[in-house]
């Protein structure tokens, strides 16, 4: 899905869900934008039901899901550059809603407890069961940068191209997605944490490479 995801400026094709409980970063979640055809927006933003999703299941964190919203669900998503904590609560609600399509990748995430003194969308205040799975989506120039361009405060040659991919008009923006999820080898019981000494990692990654233009 990274690889074939659609690439504009204002956003790069994918996206992890960042959230800080008590210093530590969650990124369970990985926002795709993988329109079916053509997309609504051919400069972005994405439409909700372009999206496809990758997180724990809310209600059963065993349970690694593919999310994808309904058909009919053509709002515009908040870019995470302009309003993150409006596109958080964005594809939290694209999560939880009993209207999304939700196919089950595997049931085997192991689970494991994690305390959070500050609510947030997905992760309430308190000690809860979260699977452990994490998604590090790196994008070089990052829209910061290219921003920076656009302001005139960074020179088009300055910007940070992945291996120096760039030319007098047209440059190259690529983003690296690392995936790493640790499964048990046998169902964890629901509501409980998974036995450390039945875990499996599993490690992964993607590319996608877009083009810029000057």
């Amino acid at each position: 899905m990274v690889r074939g995801a659609k690439a504009v400026e204002t956003f790069p094709g994918c996206a992890a869900v960042d959230l800080v409980s008590d210093g530590y970063h969650v990124t369970d979640t990985l926002v795709v934008w993988h329109p079916s055809g053509t997309p609504a927006n051919a400069a972005g933003p994405p439409l909700a039901k372009e999206l496809v999703i990758y997180a724990p299941d809310p209600s059963d964190v065993r349970r690694l899901l593919e999310i994808t919203p309904p058909s009919s669900d053509a709002r515009a998503m908040p870019l995470p550059t302009v309003d993150y904590t409006g596109w958080v609560a964005f594809i939290d609600g694209l999560k939880q809603s009993s209207q999304s399509t939700k196919t089950v990748l595997t049931d085997l995430l192991r689970v494991a407890s994690v305390t959070s003194s500050v609510a947030m969308p997905g992760i309430g205040a308190g000690t809860q069961l979260r699977g452990v799975l994490q998604f590090d989506c790196q994008v070089t120039p990052s829209t910061t940068d290219f921003s920076t361009y656009r302001a005139g405060t960074t020179a088009w040659s300055a910007l940070p191209w992945p291996q120096g991919l760039y030319g007098s008009q047209i440059g190259v923006r690529q983003v690296r997605v690392a995936i790493e999820l640790q499964l048990t080898l046998r169902q964890t019981v629901a509501g409980q944490v998974s036995p450390g000494n039945l875990v499996i990692p599993m490690l992964g990654s993607a590319t996608l490479n877009s083009e810029l233009n000057r």
